[in-house]
Order: C-alpha cells, then sequence, then structure tokens
C-alpha cells in the first residue's frame, strides 16, 4: 500500500522586487503551495552572479547592477522569482583626522607607529598618504611607521586622498648616547649621555635638544688642578679632591685672547683655557665646552626622564642641594646629595654653574629676572652678543626660592664674565656633543 503524494502546485516569494545597497544582505523567503506538499526542496539561481549571489535565499550584493533571483522547486518546477537592484552606497567624505601623538621623541634607527582616526567611521574613501617634510631626518611609510635617520625636528603628516584633511605628529629625532668614563693623569671623571629631546619652558616655548654629554659632577678641584697646574682663586669654601673647584672665571674656563683654538656654539675655546686643555690631554678628538643654558635646563630637568620637580631631582629640596638652610655656609663634596632622573648631582646648590650663553634678561622690581632663548626653538645658543655670561642651578648660600627659580625656571642671578663675587663664587660643569 502506497502513501498518498501532496504534489507542490505552486511557489511564491516574500518579494518582486528589492534594492540592496552593495555589500549588504538580503533574505528571501519561499511559500510552497499547498502547505502540506510532499517535496518541497527548492532550488535557487541568480540571474548574474557578478551582481547578486543566492544562497539558500540569503542574497548577496556584489556589484551594482541589476540580476533577477529565481526560486524553483524540484517537484513540478514550479519558478518564482524576484528582481534585485545593487546600489552603490551613499559616499561619505572625511570630517576630519587625528593622530594618536602630536608630538613625539625618537632615536635615530628606531621605529614608532603613528595610528590615524578618521572621522566619521564610516567614511567612503579611507586611504591616507603619510608624508614626512624631511626624508633625510625621518621618513614615513604608507601605514604610518615613522624611521629616525638622524638627529634634528620633522612633521609626519597624515592627508586624507578623499578630500585632503589632515593631522600632523612633530617628531624630535636624536642620536643615542652612553655614558662615558675619562681618564687624566690618574683621575678619573664621568659624562652622562643625555638623549636629545623637547624641553618645557614655562614661556609656552617647546625648544628642541639634540642629544650632549654632561658632567655627572660638577668640576673638582683634583680635576681642575690635574688639568690646569694651579687654581683659579684660594679654595676658601671648601677645599679637597672632591669639592667643587669655585672662584672661577668665565675666562678661566674658555680662555682668552687670539689664536689656537676651536669654536662651539659661537664661542671660541681657546689654548689657554681649562676646556681646552682638558680636550688637548684626553685626546680622540672629544672637545669639551660649557653646556648652552637650554642644555643646562633640559639636563636639570631630567631631558626625557623628567618628573616635573621643582629642584633637580625632587620637590624637596634638602634631599638635593647643599644651599643656605643645610650648608653651614661652605661648598661640599660633589655627590653627597641624591642625584637628578638622569644621574647628575649637584645642578641645585653647591655652586653656581657657567653656561656659555649670553646674558639677557627682563627683571621685574624685585630682581626676579626671566632669560631667553632668542636663538628659537631648535638648540638656542643665545644672543651673539653681550657683556654678561649666564650662571644657573643656585650655590651653597642661596636660598630656597632662588635655587628654585634658577633650576625649574629659566631665572637667574649672574655676574660679569670678567669677575667674580667673594661671598658667592662660581664653579661649572663639562659639556661635550656626540
Amino acid at each position: 500500500m502506497f502513501d498518498e503524494v501532496n504534489a507542490v502546485t505552486d511557489i511564491t516569494l516574500n518579494r518582486k522586487s528589492a534594492t540592496i545597497t552593495l555589500g549588504n544582505k538580503l533574505q528571501l523567503t519561499a511559500t510552497i503551495l499547498p502547505l502540506n506538499a510532499t517535496y518541497k526542496e527548492v532550488v535557487w539561481s541568480s540571474s548574474n552572479t557578478s551582481v547578486a549571489t543566492v544562497n539558500d535565499g540569503l542574497i548577496t550584493a556584489i556589484n551594482p547592477g541589476n540580476a533577477i533571483i529565481t526560486a524553483k522547486t524540484v517537484d513540478g518546477g514550479k519558478t518564482s522569482a524576484c528582481t534585485i537592484k545593487v546600489e552603490s552606497p551613499p559616499i561619505v567624505n572625511v570630517i576630519g583626522i587625528t593622530l594618536d601623538k602630536h608630538t613625539a621623541i625618537l632615536a635615530k634607527g628606531l621605529t614608532m607607529q603613528l595610528n590615524a582616526v578618521i572621522t566619521p567611521s564610516d567614511v567612503t574613501n579611507k586611504s591616507l598618504k603619510w608624508s614626512s617634510s624631511d626624508l633625510s631626518v625621518a621618513s614615513v611609510d604608507s601605514t604610518g611607521l615613522v624611521t629616525a635617520n638622524t638627529a634634528g625636528r620633522v612633521t609626519i603628516t597624515a592627508t586624507a586622498k578623499d578630500n585632503g584633511k589632515k593631522d600632523s605628529c612633530i617628531m624630535t629625532s636624536f642620536l643615542p648616547l652612553s655614558n662615558e668614563n675619562c681618564n687624566i693623569n690618574q683621575i678619573s671623571f664621568k659624562i652622562i649621555g643625555v638623549w636629545g629631546g623637547v624641553l618645557k619652558t614655562n614661556r609656552n616655548i617647546d625648544v628642541t635638544i639634540n642629544s650632549f654629554s654632561i658632567g655627572r659632577y660638577e668640576v673638582t678641584q683634583e680635576l681642575w688642578y690635574a688639568v690646569m697646574g694651579n687654581y683659579p682663586a684660594i679654595q676658601s669654601h671648601g677645599s679637597g679632591n672632591n669639592y667643587p673647584v669655585h672662584f672661577v672665571s668665565w675666562n678661566n674656563i674658555v680662555g682668552t685672547g687670539d689664536g689656537e683654538g676651536y669654536t662651539i656654539n659661537g664661542v671660541c675655546y681657546y689654548k689657554n683655557g681649562f676646556c681646552y686643555k682638558l680636550s688637548q690631554l684626553i685626546g680622540n678628538g672629544k672637545r669639551f665646552r660649557l653646556p648652552t643654558e637650554a642644555e643646562w635646563e633640559y639636563a636639570a630637568k631630567g631631558g626625557q626622564r623628567t618628573h616635573n620637580y621643582l629642584f633637580s631631582g625632587s620637590s624637596q629640596p634638602i634631599d638635593v642641594a647643599w644651599f643656605k638652610e643645610n650648608s653651614e655656609g661652605t661648598t661640599h663634596p660633589v655627590g653627597t646629595k641624591a642625584p637628578n632622573e638622569l644621574g647628575i648631582y649637584d645642578m641645585s646648590g653647591n655652586v653656581w654653574e657657567w653656561c656659555s650663553d649670553f646674558y639677557f634678561t627682563t627683571c621685574n622690581e624685585y630682581g626676579y629676572c626671566t632669560s631667553l632663548f632668542p636663538s628659537g626653538t631648535d638648540n638656542p645658543i643665545g644672543f651673539a652678543s653681550g657683556v654678561k655670561r649666564v650662571i644657573r642651578g643656585g650655590s651653597y648660600d642661596s636660598y630656597e626660592s632662588v635655587i628654585w627659580r634658577s633650576c625649574a625656571a629659566p631665572s637667574l642671578n649672574f655676574y660679569d664674565q670678567e669677575s667674580f663675587t667673594i661671598h658667592d663664587p662660581m664653579g661649572f660643569r663639562l659639556a661635550c656633543s656626540p
């Protein structure tokens, strides 16, 4: 005995026509009549699979155009069709681009990934063009990967190919330096490699500083005597090998006169000065000098490792400085207080430290002064002429407010470069370039 077969008499789709946006999908549903038909299998097909495809009634829009989607029953070959129109989505233009970094610091030879956020998120064309203002300093590939090639400052820009919207990152590239021990006449001293970066000043100026080296300690009496064979003056405010040399004039350090020497940052270091003589004794082409004021301040604040302390290495001067409240009226051996973030000692207090810059300032009625960086925002070296030279950092005889102002902000006291004041002597620390 055989079961009764209910043959298919018709098929209908839930849509006769539809419009789909490119990339979207649409589900068609087929109804087989009679509802109790024995065999309800359906075969789906598209008249143009380059425009739209179909799988068990699910239509996928492939390209703009028209296609007919057909459902055909296996039993009886009944058919029903839906006309599909595939349209391109509306064009959404770029409104803006925002980079994840607007300033950055990178050592030579290293890479850094910049990422761009494009708004709105559903823009039609998200393609970007990446560019560098100076390929010799840094290059950038099509994905925003930046490579530092040499020291300098460069602007990396991402531009929308859609309509030219852009955003930029100012990147400072620097030469990585390591610390170095130097030796002369069985006396050693250490210079600290300071990686370049951006000095944040209190005048809303970002000053770019290239990599340089600076003395871990103020120049000691022992080192001075080993180079010069005598002292610049009686060391009456603290005497001993590891005490800072003091009563040092600017001319004692750089020398005087004409003739043999070398010039760095606009300053000629003559053969009768400490820096020239030390450079000759060390050899290897190393040329010692005074730090510029910008370099001094960058190092005092901790360079790239800065914690933005009020003093060099701490917000409590008692931790890092010999000053009026704890010095007992004299200098102290170098390195006996805590160092700053770079491992440099005594940049607050102990002795005032000469810089290479000519001094220029504006002062208020109380004598508090603000120094400038007139040569711009890239490695400023100060004014081309003047009468006085910059000193920084305060001394054992300075009040707390003075060493704060001298270290954390570019304000300072000064003396003529040809002379010094007996009651508040100056010293210095060495610097040199890579």
